[in-house]
């Protein structure tokens, strides 16, 4: 069993077992109240997966490319893991709320509170669309492993440069 402290940490975000947590009920409003949301934004901006040119993909459908998928794969299911964790979290704070049939968007008054439900909504997208960026470099890499056999044979794939 892996121990708490070898886990990546984000700031604001606890990794910690239910068992070592008083039990308590606390009255939080906000996702801010849980979660640094400038800390979570400039973490979605560091760990947004780069895109793959051609060149990169056909790197991976060579032999010599083999040895890095695992460590594509391993990196992604470790992002999606974490990610699909945060977003499970954000969505029990917007359960007290509708989302969908709040006057905030109607409303064109300006208020403190409008800015921070802004902001969360902002946040709760932008981690929800990494978590898709991560599937989708993940289904491409399961692609690149599908073809790898049937194009084993070509010799212009096999050629280096």
């Amino acid at each position: 069993m892996r121990s708490i402290n070898y886990r990546k940490k984000i700031h604001g975000i606890s990794f910690q077992h239910r068992s070592s947590q008083p039990i308590y009920k606390k009255k939080k409003t906000f996702l801010s109240d849980y979660f640094d949301l400038e800390e979570l934004a400039y973490q979605i901006e560091i760990e947004t997966p780069k895109s793959m040119r051609s060149s990169d993909i056909h790197y991976l459908l060579c032999d010599h490319g083999r040895n890095e998928i695992n460590t594509f794969v391993s990196e992604c299911v470790d992002s999606i893991s974490k990610w699909t964790g945060i977003i499970k979290t954000m969505e029990r704070c917007f359960l007290k709320e509708n989302i969908l049939q709040t006057d905030l968007f109607f409303e064109e008054k300006f208020s403190d509170e409008n800015i921070y439900k802004h902001k969360e909504l902002e946040i709760f997208l932008s981690t929800k669309s990494l978590v898709l960026l991560w599937r989708h470099r993940l289904a491409i890499i399961e692609m690149i492993v599908e073809a790898q056999g049937s194009l084993r044979n070509f010799p212009y794939i096999n050629k280096q440069k």
